[in-house]
């Protein structure tokens, strides 16, 4: 018989075993994903109360600020991480500014799809990223296309064969991704939008291997500097390889059990490698900001936040 709604959301005091503990988690997890609609459905109204205003910000830090102290008071009661609930607050309400400027976004919306390009292969960071975006933004993405190097995209880019790509252009770890930089400093392109990423390394490798077994670790090279500290006090030597998802790639088809690759979680899973750390980063906080850049500009709405981009150019002298 089926249970009810009621039925459904009660904790069994008496969980009993594994199996019955792992149930009450997927109990516990269907409750916050009707919590999450509800308050997606709240946010909605409150986009439509403000579009009635001329001067209606999306944005109120002051609030924003009160609830984060809410939640960590809340956190430290329940006996959980403050750190834990503050990133999870964090990430709703981005959601919940980008729902409201999609909301409040007049101007004509045209439904198409579109062909994105990104460095890498599907399941690097840059991949997520891009779903991540354009699932806010309400755009469909016909074809996404990963391309060997950010040159290669951009090419791609200007010669119409995408029409737009993401490309990560600065990380809290490691500092501006200068090819990149480089790319967008060459002129015609356009930034139309960016997007954040937690970054969140594991070190993943062929299944049994163990961390003693592993000498040598293959990802991208930012990868690679956004762990430094943790491979030099591990000894382990490195191989720089184009992208962290294809880093993955190459370890799970090497016959080679020493070899290791830092990368998504995804990717990991996805070659059927076995994660055997987690963590990996020098820094607690890894963060990556993406742009989405184009051929032609779009004229921003003046009801949504937008930033303007400067490139600078200094004479090469002392001082």
């Amino acid at each position: 018989m089926k249970a009810s709604k009621a039925e459904h959301g009660k904790l069994n005091p008496n969980p009993g075993n594994l199996e019955n503990v792992r149930l009450e988690i997927d109990r516990v997890d269907e409750q916050l994903l009707d919590l999450l609609a509800q308050r997606q459905q709240q946010v909605h109204r409150v986009a439509e109360l403000k579009s009635g205003e001329s001067d209606g910000a999306i944005r109120d830090p002051q609030r924003e600020l009160l609830r984060a102290r809410a939640w960590a008071d809340g956190a430290e009661s329940r006996g959980l991480s403050s750190y834990y609930v503050e990133r999870v607050l964090a990430e709703i309400l981005d959601h919940s500014r980008r729902v409201q400027e999609t909301q409040l976004d007049d101007r004509p919306k045209e439904e198409r799809a579109v062909k994105l390009g990104f460095q890498g292969q599907t399941g690097c960071y840059s991949d997520l990223c891009a779903s991540k975006l354009m699932a806010t933004r309400g755009i469909q993405i016909s074809q996404r296309r990963g391309y060997e190097s950010f040159v290669k995209v951009v090419a791609a880019l200007k010669s119409g064969e995408i029409d737009c790509a993401l490309l990560p252009v600065e990380n809290s770890i490691c500092g501006s991704i200068t090819e990149v930089n480089h790319q967008l400093s060459r002129g015609d392109l356009y930034i139309v939008d960016e997007e954040y990423w937690e970054v969140d390394h594991v070190l993943a490798a062929k299944p049994g291997a163990g961390i003693k077994e592993i000498t040598t670790i293959r990802s991208h090279p930012a990868a690679l500097a956004q762990c430094e500290d943790y491979l030099l006090m591990q000894g382990l030597d490195t191989q720089s390889w184009y992208d962290t998802a294809g880093a993955a790639e190459s370890v799970a088809k090497s016959d080679d059990r020493s070899l290791a690759a830092i990368c998504s979680a995804s990717s990991a899973l996805a070659w059927g490698l076995e994660i055997i750390d987690t963590k990996v980063a020098d820094d607690e906080r890894n963060l990556t900001r993406f742009v989405l850049v184009a051929n032609e500009a779009e004229q921003p709405s003046p009801r949504v936040p937008h930033k303007i981009s400067l490139r600078l150019t200094l004479n090469h002298h002392q001082g």
